[in-house]
């Protein structure tokens, strides 16, 4: 029971949004099987939240929708004109707008199909270009190729991280840290307090010192629940991943793993 979208169209069987999602431009990047759908600008993030583009509990989303935090999670993760970016989770594209006024280019990843289409659509701008500064990937980051995608240039990585795989995603990072300058993520405060976790700390563990190994770790700022649709019943927190060689080496980080988790 989808809601009607506040517009006409000519085309009667395109007049739910969700059968809006069929109608297909040439002009996208052939090379990511990207789709360029057509519909009108006043159709905005809520009213897309609304009809087609509801939040999948299967995949963790939460969108962030408040500008100002998205601007806050720009500077802190310090974005220059220079910066290439790979942005996960692109959802709406809030975080995205705010990235693309700011850095050189960003690849943004996007598992989530209906997702990929409202971005194409939302950021049309962007990617009706001869030489496009946005290319957005239909990917699951678990999977992806990082050594082929990050190897022309370093990159800064920024991301509002599904909470169900926050831990393995940053797992995932720890293994491919070469591959980037800096990770800036935002995830559930308590995942957050696990990996700042000093000594001593109830919060201190495995994860904590996995992370520890391979990143120095940064405390940006918490996010409400308010400022995400849908509300999650958890507080967020932002924070930085910058890759460090350990001070000692480790021959066997297999066996190293194992004996953390007994």
């Amino acid at each position: 029971n989808l809601l009607k979208p506040a517009f006409q169209t000519s085309k009667p069987h395109l007049q739910s949004f969700g059968l809006l999602l069929q109608e297909r431009s040439h002009s996208c990047s052939p090379s990511f099987g990207l789709q360029l759908l057509r519909m009108p600008a006043h159709v905005n993030i809520h009213q897309a939240i609304k009809m087609k583009l509801r939040p999948k509990k299967s995949l963790g989303q939460h969108f962030l929708t408040d500008k100002n935090y998205c601007q806050k999670i720009v500077k802190f993760a310090q974005i220059n004109p220079q910066d290439k970016i790979i942005e996960i989770g692109s959802g709406t594209g809030q975080l995205t707008k705010a990235l693309l006024s700011n850095a050189q280019r960003v690849l943004a990843i996007e598992l989530d199909d209906s997702m990929v289409s409202y971005l194409q659509v939302e950021l049309a701008d962007h990617l009706d270009k001869p030489n496009p500064h946005l290319k957005i990937l239909q990917a699951d980051v678990l999977n992806l190729n990082w050594k082929s995608i990050a190897k022309n240039s370093p990159v800064k990585i920024v991301g509002n991280l599904p909470y169900n795989i926050s831990t393995r995603i940053l797992s995932t990072l720890s293994t491919v840290k070469h591959c980037f300058l800096d990770c800036t993520v935002m995830i559930q405060k308590e995942v957050a307090q696990r990996i700042l976790a000093e000594p001593c700390n109830r919060n201190y563990g495995f994860f904590t010192i996995m992370m520890d190994y391979h990143f120095k770790r940064i405390f940006g700022f918490d996010v409400p629940p308010g400022v995400f649709v849908p509300k999650p019943q958890v507080t967020s927190s932002v924070i930085k991943l910058i890759p460090q060689q350990p001070i000692h080496s480790i021959s066997d980080y297999t066996a190293f793993q194992k004996i953390l988790k007994t």
